[in-house]
């Protein structure tokens, strides 16, 4: 994610360590419990493992971080700065982690063009890696954002927030569970909040989702965790964010460290596993672990150097390709729009 801070467009530096804490936690989630509580990996870690366990709430964490990061991006953005700067920031490492994943697995190539759209499971395909599952959420969100821009409606951003988080409210004791989206609608708020403090809609808007967010993921919460503890972690990345609201914080190693979350992300599961499943016994897994989960970090650092290198090439790749599309279609939107409110007067 691109940090784009509430004032002037700056960098919120903390957030790229809330980032790396988040895919911590979710490494800490698969090698300590999800492993061997599903018998992946031939080790196990005790009362350690179900602290861990409550690690894949990081997940959740990165939702809140991606509204309030994605609001910042798009304010004063058009939809072709959009599109070619998340495409830019997104693909090119999943690109790079996806491969390696997919023929690490001997995955068949016929599942190839549906692993790289980001979301194979619309068609019919598991993903090359199970964590590959919140890309697809988040697409569907940058989808809504996208609409925004292209509709001209950024100026009413807020009232369409409100109204979305009223809808999703009213999903709650439905099938259908809507923490997630209510994650990202939370995290816009907050970066509204951030920009122009507290204002009735977005104060209004923060004050419904927050609570439906602790509610909702406390009672999602599966058989092996505190239901208690999670309301009390989810609780405490509202309070985290409003805390340093006005606080300035930039140290210099911010940015390098906020590079290395989205690539560990994206490599640490079936990678991982695999090195645990051969290098890992009860004798040594108190080192062999942290080792292993370092070596994860590793790639990620290379991974971001890649990332940094290609940058350039792909904004220009996307830029003549869906950047030119999205600029026919946002003219086209626009043309219709002159042409409506002329008729009206």
């Amino acid at each position: 994610m691109d940090e784009q801070g509430a004032s002037g467009g700056g960098r919120v530096a903390w957030l790229d360590y809330a980032r790396m804490a988040s895919a911590l936690a979710v490494v800490a989630f698969h090698y300590l419990w999800n492993g061997p509580y599903h018998h992946i990996v031939p080790v196990s870690f005790g009362w350690v493992g179900q602290i861990a366990a409550h690690g894949y709430l990081g997940v959740d964490f990165f939702f809140i971080i991606s509204g309030f990061v994605i609001l910042q991006s798009a304010s004063g953005a058009t939809s072709d700065r959009f599109v070619v700067g998340r495409l830019t920031r997104l693909y090119p490492a999943f690109l790079l982690c996806m491969l390696v994943t997919f023929v690490f697995r001997g995955m068949p190539l016929s599942d190839l063009p549906a692993q790289l759209t980001m979301m194979p499971r619309y068609f019919g395909v598991q993903p090359a890696d199970g964590v590959y599952w919140t890309l697809a959420v988040e697409m569907k969100f940058y989808a809504a954002v996208l609409a925004v821009l292209l509709l001209g409606w950024m100026k009413q951003v807020q009232w369409l927030l409100l109204g979305a988080v009223l809808i999703f409210a009213c999903w709650t004791n439905s099938w259908h569970n809507p923490s997630h989206y209510l994650e990202f609608a939370a995290g816009c708020a907050l970066a509204l909040i951030y920009r122009d403090g507290f204002k009735p809609v977005p104060s209004l808007t923060l004050a419904i989702a927050a609570p439906l967010v602790v509610y909702l993921a406390a009672k999602a919460g599966p058989s092996y965790t505190s239901h208690l503890a999670i309301a009390l972690v989810m609780i405490a990345i509202f309070a985290l964010f409003l805390a340093m609201r006005g606080v300035t914080f930039a140290p210099r190693s911010s940015a390098a460290v906020g590079a290395l979350t989205y690539p560990l992300y994206l490599l640490h599961g079936q990678l991982g596993y695999a090195a645990m499943r051969a290098l890992c016994t009860e004798d040594n897994k108190a080192w062999m672990t942290p080792l292993i989960a370092i070596a994860a970090i590793g790639c990620a650092w290379a991974v971001s150097r890649y990332e940094a290198w290609s940058r350039p090439w792909w904004k220009r790749q996307f830029d003549q390709s869906v950047g030119a599309g999205m600029r026919w279609l946002g003219n086209r939107l626009r043309g219709l729009r002159v042409t409506t409110a002329s008729e009206s007067a």
